[in-house]
């Protein structure tokens, strides 16, 4: 199974994972056991979602699917309680998929666990530049391009020679991540891009 079937013990202290499958579900268990604590696996909307409509997944991984959803805004410590019990204490919460991010933050946040709050720029990479800029913060220039005409346009006012890097406006990994010498790569990896799905978390209203 690629995920950890079974409920906490009320008495844990808990790591709450969000989206986290297979080897890296695994190791986390591993390095919880090891610290005393105990791995609980959590599920965003989207990649619960996404799982469910795998026709080769089976039974017991639909029960676990649905028995650990996260909870809907609003719900988490509600959720939490009736979880976990007044005698588990939730560590952190971690998160291993882009789109399980902003489901993360808020249970976070919700919980009082040891994180920074709720701030959709953490999922944004124009909204983080601007945001790290607006502080006085050395950052990049750059332009949200959604055609290849905007992206040519912003090379045109570099120095010549001077390369650039394409990305996505999500994602994590540098997935997707490429830098370009040249105008003709430049427009190949654009090309490339446009192609690649926008990441399905809804939590952010985004476009590439």
């Amino acid at each position: 199974s690629r995920m950890l079937a079974g409920k906490p013990d009320r008495a844990s202290r808990l790591v709450l994972a969000v989206d986290a499958v297979g080897e890296y579900a695994d190791e986390l268990a591993s390095q919880c056991d090891l610290r005393g604590g105990e791995l609980v696996q959590v599920w965003s909307d989207e990649f619960r979602i996404s799982e469910l409509e795998d026709a080769d997944l089976s039974d017991e991984d639909r029960s676990t699917l649905e028995e650990n959803a996260a909870p809907a805004p609003g719900a988490e410590l509600d959720w939490a309680r009736a979880r976990f019990g007044s005698e588990a204490f939730v560590k952190g919460v971690v998160c291993i998929s882009d789109h399980g991010l902003a489901t993360a933050e808020r249970i976070s946040d919700a919980l009082s666990c040891n994180a920074n709050g709720i701030d959709a720029s953490r999922r944004d990479k124009v909204a983080m530049a601007d945001r790290v800029a607006g502080a006085g913060l050395a950052a990049v220039r750059q332009r949200l391009a959604r055609t290849w005409e905007e992206a040519d346009a912003f090379l045109q006012t570099l120095p010549e020679g001077e390369p650039c890097v394409i990305k996505p406006r999500r994602g994590c990994a540098s997935v997707g991540v490429y830098k370009a010498a040249s105008r003709r790569e430049a427009r190949a990896a654009f090309t490339v891009l446009q192609g690649m799905p926008v990441s399905i978390d809804t939590a952010v209203d985004v476009s590439e």
